[in-house]
């Protein structure tokens, strides 16, 4: 692999405008080699961003004074690393105008029929169909290996060139071409659909589980809400032991079944007995007043 180094090292000092200054920064310079014979100097760059071709004829000339003060031209030799977004029918779409470009330096004639064709691309085959006569024939072959050499040189891309020149022909492959056009946008059409499906879908289970959570929600409220209802009809006073009494006349301890016996009849060895407030109330009474119980 050749040694790389950023363009703007090699060339250091190098003044541009701000916007070609921005791209070189992600050009390097892999060779350069001076042609006497023909007075070039040739600097090999490799580019992660594409560079349309009137870039390309400014920093050439740029280069020229800057290197000779305009005594040796300087040629690009372009070579670029592209991400994946790009294929052969994009790439067409964005570069074509540079290649037109270029073919108008290098031959009028040739940039005049090219100019003028249609362009169809079928997987690697880009197919032109250009005006029917002897001439565009005749060139025909040149510009089949211009195109050729020039996309596996630039960009990697191994291109069969082919040409039509019967307008029934174009016809048919301008109609194929919109066929497939159609089959691409129903497809992502088709997909969008599909989104918004699985968008409304995945709204409405939302919903769902919104509602969902506040029935939950509202039966668990009434739920505590029977609850303490309950609580406030029954006597939550803890009775002796572990009973909970439910008679409002009993205050203290629990309701007991036996017979009563006045203080004065307790004798010892009786046993346990039990002594009501109210019966303690009156005998009290009448201790107070000088009875005999």
């Amino acid at each position: 692999m050749a040694e790389m180094k950023p363009f703007l090292q090699v060339f250091e000092g190098f003044s541009c405008s701000d916007n070609i200054y921005e791209l070189l920064k992600q050009v390097n310079v892999t060779a350069a080699t001076l042609k006497k014979s023909e007075k070039t100097l040739q600097v090999h760059i490799e580019s992660n961003v594409l560079i349309e071709k009137k870039d390309i004829f400014i920093i050439e000339d740029l280069l020229c004074e800057y290197v000779s003060q305009g005594k040796i031209a300087v040629k690009l030799i372009e070579h670029y690393n592209l991400s994946e977004q790009y294929n052969l029918e994009t790439l067409i779409d964005i570069y074509k105008d540079s290649i037109l470009q270029e073919l108008d330096e290098m031959s009028k004639v040739e940039f005049r029929f090219l100019k003028n064709a249609e362009w169809f691309v079928n997987d690697n085959i880009i197919t032109l169909t250009m005006e029917d006569n002897f001439v565009t024939k005749g060139r025909s072959d040149e510009i089949k290996k211009y195109l050729e050499a020039m996309f596996y040189d630039r960009f990697g891309y191994e291109v069969i060139i082919g040409f039509d020149y019967s307008e029934e022909q174009k016809e048919a492959i301008r109609r194929a071409n919109e066929h497939k056009y159609k089959l691409e946008v129903e497809e992502i059409m088709s997909k969008q659909q599909d989104n918004e499906v699985k968008q409304d879908d995945s709204k409405t289970k939302d919903e769902s589980n919104v509602n969902e959570s506040s029935d939950e929600k509202k039966s668990k409220d009434s739920d505590n809400t029977k609850k303490n209802k309950t609580k406030e009809r029954h006597y939550d006073r803890q009775a002796y032991g572990k009973t909970k009494v439910h008679d409002p006349e009993c205050i203290y301890g629990r309701n007991v079944e036996g017979q009563d016996y006045k203080i004065k009849d307790i004798e010892e060895g009786i046993g346990d007995i039990v002594v009501k407030g109210q019966i303690f109330e009156i005998e009290e009474k009448e201790l107070r007043n000088g009875e005999k119980l």
